[in-house]
């Protein structure tokens, strides 16, 4: 029976398992929420870059 007694603190090990797991999964969604805005900005600047780029026409090439 002592060795039961002994071995009780390793009842608890699956519940820091737990949170360490539930922690990792809400760091994944908060990394993928930033890499969506990042994406989304890095479009927006495409966007605006092209639209830029297409406004100034260049005449033909003088030689």
């Amino acid at each position: 029976m002592m060795l039961s007694d002994d071995l009780g603190w390793l009842s608890i090990l699956p519940v820091f398992m737990l949170i360490i797991y539930i922690g990792m999964i809400g760091l994944s969604i908060y990394g993928f929420v930033l890499f969506v805005k990042l994406a989304r900005r890095g479009i927006r600047v495409m966007d605006l870059y092209l639209q830029d780029k297409n406004e100034r026409k260049p005449g033909p090439p003088s030689l």
